[in-house]
């Protein structure tokens, strides 16, 4: 590994923020909400070519409109690939409005913040029709975690609740897989995957794990977005969770297959 690659993006990266921070707040303060958006996307975009990322999306003859996407969850690159694509608003927990830096930049990058407490759901709700109106695309991550990329984890059926009952019409839900697949050329490993997922402690603290991501060459992505289906069709959450959850784990486990790439044996209980 050349020993300037991580240092040379690591400053590229950094660099990038106060170039594009302006127009972002700009759009953010005045509220020119397709201002905002676009420099958003422009921000995520060239961060993600300079972190060595590769994005492919596979529509399966699907076209995105407004609605909600709901997929799984490997790694804060998820949130960069699916920024190039879509830029939808992203929804972390209420309480990442309150952390110094990433707090701030959440706020004007326009996240939704999710209160899971039953006494903010109905905020959420009112927040997500209004958004839905103005032909804008939620994203979640309904595993509530991250994982190794190899299967996909019970996706939380109370994160959906906003969803299942949202005043907003003709709500869609996308189910899409977020899927990795080489990294510097080379089919990705049960091993090599750590390079690119963060799981937490296992993975190193945040600065650690970015560290390793620079010093890569490239790695890929691929994003697919799999049918909709209308969120009153299951208003159950539970139903509508697991049918989301059965599609991205059918996608992941054919692109597995097609792709030819190893991984771990599946977990007990869980349908490989």
């Amino acid at each position: 590994m050349p020993p300037f690659r991580p240092i040379l993006r690591s400053i590229a990266f950094v660099l990038w923020i106060p170039v594009m921070l302006p127009f972002v707040y700009a759009g953010y303060l005045f509220n020119f909400r397709r201002i905002n958006r676009f420099f958003l996307k422009l921000w995520f975009s060239v961060s993600f070519f300079i972190l060595g990322g590769r994005v492919t999306h596979h529509s399966h003859g699907v076209p995105l409109t407004s609605g909600m996407i709901v997929s799984n969850h490997t790694s804060y690159l998820d949130v960069f690939a699916l920024a190039t694509l879509f830029m939808p608003r992203f929804t972390p927990k209420s309480d990442v409005a309150g952390w110094p830096i990433i707090g701030f930049l959440c706020k004007i990058a326009r996240c939704f913040f999710i209160e899971r407490r039953a006494a903010g759901l109905q905020e959420n709700q009112q927040q997500l029709a209004q958004s839905l109106a103005q032909q804008e695309t939620i994203s979640l991550f309904a595993e509530g975690t991250t994982s190794l990329g190899e299967y996909v984890l019970p996706f939380k059926g109370g994160l959906l609740e906003i969803a299942t009952h949202s005043a907003a019409p003709d709500l869609m839900i996308y189910p899409m897989l977020v899927l990795y697949t080489h990294l510097n050329g080379a089919r990705l490993t049960p091993i090599t995957r750590h390079q690119l997922a963060w799981i937490g402690e296992g993975d190193g603290d945040l600065l650690q794990h970015f560290w390793g991501v620079v010093s890569q060459k490239n790695f890929t992505v691929e994003i697919h977005t799999l049918p909709p289906v209308p969120a009153d069709a299951r208003s159950d959450r539970k139903t509508l969770a697991n049918y989301c959850q059965q599609a991205i784990q059918q996608c992941m486990d054919e692109r597995f297959a097609e792709l030819h790439l190893e991984r771990s044996p599946a977990p007990v209980g869980e349908n490989a």
